[in-house]
């Protein structure tokens, strides 16, 4: 067993990764307005690879080869979340970290908060 890769991956399984990452580059390069459907039938790369390419921010898409972001849908070309979903979570973030500084004896989470509650 193999545990230490970035990414999850065993050399051998990183090594193709990066070689079909390669392939579908250079394809997408040759031909900027392919979809992932096209792009998978002429690549060899299943959709779910290509997708997950253009997730990570590793490949940047066409319109035609659009994917919905994990957060409302919104048909995004790179990343996982569109730049409104992003701006959201950043906002809710901010604002939790407001109100633990603003209130530190409710820090530790609903478990901590229930043991504290009986005290």
């Amino acid at each position: 067993m193999y545990l230490g890769t970035v990414g999850k991956l065993c050399p051998e399984c990183r090594e193709q990764s990066e070689h079909l990452f390669d392939i579908v580059k250079d394809y997408i390069m040759d031909h900027s307005h392919a979809s992932v459907q096209d792009i998978s039938s002429a690549t060899g790369a299943p959709q779910e690879k290509v997708l997950s390419f253009l997730r990570e921010g590793r490949l940047v898409a066409s319109a035609t080869a659009t994917y919905p972001c994990a957060g409302c849908g919104t048909p995004i070309d790179t990343g996982r979340f569109c730049a409104p979903c992003r701006v959201r979570m950043s906002q809710s973030l901010q604002d939790a970290a407001k109100q633990m500084k603003a209130d530190p004896g409710k820090q530790g989470g609903y478990l901590a908060n229930k043991h504290r509650d009986k005290s």
